[in-house]
């Protein structure tokens, strides 16, 4: 996918829309997952992804590494999702009925429904900085260095923040946590 990625990127940095759109249908799903978890509501997460593109769309000639759009554009969809909560009262779910669920991959592969709805549930409920830190780590498997330069802190702080939300996680969780 990164060199298709970069190709398209290349292209569209050229003005070939369609190579633009291209790259629309490859990452929709995961600015919008992103946005979801970030943002906290199906509407508003709809909206942060549309300006994520626009934006993108706009900015694109100051992409400096084509092969690398996606965490580029990943960048741009925490910016905007965080400018959409400065913006918003508290959230009331980052995951309604039918979404897919992605911060359960906190919870190991086969566990039973029920818990996966309380990883969601519980991690909705957790604080926007953390929200964002476990989202861009496990669902888009940012390093620490890569989840430091999108929400511009340092990558000591990332991994010491991030070690504080999954502890978060594991405390809301209580009964419902399995072995580890």
């Amino acid at each position: 996918m990164a060199g298709e990625e970069g190709a398209l990127a290349e292209q569209a940095m050229k003005g070939d829309r369609d190579a633009f759109t291209g790259l629309v249908r490859m990452y929709e799903r995961r600015v919008f997952a992103l946005s979801c978890s970030l943002v906290g509501d199906y509407h508003t997460a709809q909206d942060a992804a549309q300006e994520t593109f626009l934006r993108a769309f706009k900015g694109i000639q100051t992409l400096r590494e084509p092969e690398k759009f996606g965490k580029w554009l990943v960048g741009i969809a925490y910016k905007v999702s965080r400018n959409f909560l400065r913006g918003e009262k508290k959230k009331t779910v980052a995951f309604p009925p039918g979404l897919p669920d992605s911060l359960a991959v906190l919870v190991k592969e086969g566990a039973d429904g029920d818990l996966k709805a309380k990883v969601i549930e519980v991690a909705n409920g957790l604080p926007d900085e953390s929200r964002a830190l476990l989202a861009l780590k496990y669902l888009e498997g940012f390093s620490y260095a890569e989840i430091g330069e999108t929400m511009e802190i340092a990558p000591d702080l990332v991994k010491s923040r991030l070690f504080a939300a999954r502890k978060q996680l594991r405390e809301k969780l209580g009964t419902y946590r399995t072995g580890e």
